[in-house]
């Protein structure tokens, strides 16, 4: 638990990557690591304003579209930095998250194998998922304004395996990144479409209330 807890402390003190100049591969897929500690690396475009990104992503609004492996009961908040998420796998994440600023925060996972469904909701305190972590890993997620859009760049690092259960972990990890992406570009789509969609409804309302509002006096002529 100690170990897990000066990695984190560490991983803090870490330099701000410098932003890129370009995306890397369309819909998030993986780049080539950049240094050792990193075992992933992906940018994507989102054509949404930067803070409505940084606050949908932090506050956890999108989590229940692009995270796989959830139910209604999957979450649980213990304070405002730190959450768990009982999979219905059987594995259990216990997340810590750090804002550095508006656009750059850090989150460092560490996973429980529960075994199923049901002892994964039994889990309820951190203390449960460190008494046997399973792996812990940090990402980081960096925002940039890009010619209206957002540039959105997520890091995966300083991951380390403590339990050898499951085979191939750090690239069903990485796997999952890619479809996580994924999922948070057509969240985001789906939200602008929502949104467009909307704002038409209503000013069609107003168009017509103010057409209804005139043919009093037209039938009066």
């Amino acid at each position: 638990n100690e170990e897990i807890r000066q990695s984190w402390s560490s991983a803090l003190r870490v330099q701000p990557i410098k932003a890129v100049a370009k995306p890397d591969k369309a819909l998030g897929l993986a780049a080539q690591a950049e240094t050792e500690k990193e075992m992933y690396s992906a940018s994507f475009l989102l054509d949404v304003p930067m803070e409505d990104v940084f606050r949908a992503l932090v506050t956890h609004q999108l989590l229940m579209e692009y995270h796989k492996d959830l139910c209604a009961d999957s979450f649980l908040g213990l304070d405002e930095r730190r959450f768990l998420l009982r999979q219905v796998n059987g594995v259990v994440l216990f997340v810590t998250s750090r804002v550095k600023d508006v656009g750059h925060w850090m989150t460092m996972t560490v996973g429980h194998l529960a075994r199923s469904r049901e002892k994964s909701l039994q889990v309820t305190s951190e203390q449960q998922v460190l008494s046997k972590p399973l792996y812990r890993v940090v990402n980081e997620w960096q925002l940039r304004r890009e010619q209206g859009q957002t540039l959105v760049r997520r890091i995966m690092r300083d991951f380390m395996q403590m339990e050898d259960d499951i085979p191939d972990l750090a690239a069903g990890l990485t796997e999952a990144a890619d479809e996580e992406n994924r999922k948070i570009i057509k969240a985001f789509e789906r939200r602008k479409k929502e949104t467009c969609a909307s704002g038409k409804a209503y000013a069609m309302s107003v168009r017509a209330n103010y057409a209804m509002r005139q043919m009093p006096a037209i039938l009066d002529h």
